[in-house]
């Protein structure tokens, strides 16, 4: 799969937090954004009707909020799915370089993540890149559904794009009963929100002001 290479910028303005950026010309007026976060749900083998995959997706949340909604937009950078978690994860690693995400967050307290800590002590021993992983701001389906609904309806501040279809489609199928099941009956969606609820729950990063101290005059 190919993904639209991203590179991270450093601001001008002393203090700004780095920001990403396609790495394109200027004259093909590049995306931005300045936050890139990754999502992960485990493969289960209650998964209904998945076969127990599981997916990983990744988002990027646009630097410059819409002018009329003063939101800033989300878009899917890329994502993917796999039954085992060693390719699940080195699906997502290679995304990840190619996107330069590094944040990731997925449940900690299950099974996959467990075999994904052996994942990483082997990569190590290869010298190869691992992904690090924070647990979700929360994993209340009803809680992050109402999170994706916000950005969906109405004015729409969130982009599938070309990576998001199978998302999309899946989302689609979905009503308010399905939304009271456990939210790894639907990987593609469970990953998707994993990483908006870390968008929209999580304060993205300022910058830093300046401490001034007291001159000898009192300034």
């Amino acid at each position: 799969m190919n993904y639209q290479p991203l590179k991270i910028v450093k601001a001008q303005m002393p203090g700004a937090p780095v920001f990403w950026r396609e790495d394109l010309p200027p004259s093909q007026n590049p995306h931005e954004y300045r936050r890139v976060v990754g999502g992960i749900c485990w493969p289960n083998p209650l998964t209904q009707g998945q076969g127990g995959v599981g997916s990983w997706c990744i988002l990027g949340e646009e630097r410059i909020p819409d002018s009329l909604t003063l939101r800033h937009s989300v878009r899917v950078l890329a994502a993917g799915q796999n039954d085992s978690v060693a390719m699940l994860l080195d699906g997502a690693t290679a995304a990840a370089s190619v996107v330069q995400c590094g944040y990731w967050t997925a449940p900690l307290n299950e099974p996959g993540f467990r075999l994904s800590l052996e994942w990483q002590k082997n990569r190590r021993v290869l010298a190869q890149p691992v992904i690090k992983m924070a647990h979700p701001p929360s994993t209340r389906f009803g809680v992050l559904w109402e999170l994706l609904k916000a950005r969906t309806k109405g004015e729409k501040s969130f982009l599938f794009g070309d990576h998001g279809e199978a998302i999309a489609q899946a989302i689609k199928g979905l009503d308010a009963e399905a939304v009271k099941q456990n939210i790894n009956t639907y990987p593609a969606v469970a990953a998707v929100l994993y990483a908006l609820g870390a968008i929209d729950l999580l304060s993205a990063p300022k910058a830093k002001t300046r401490k001034w101290k007291p001159g000898k005059a009192g300034y």
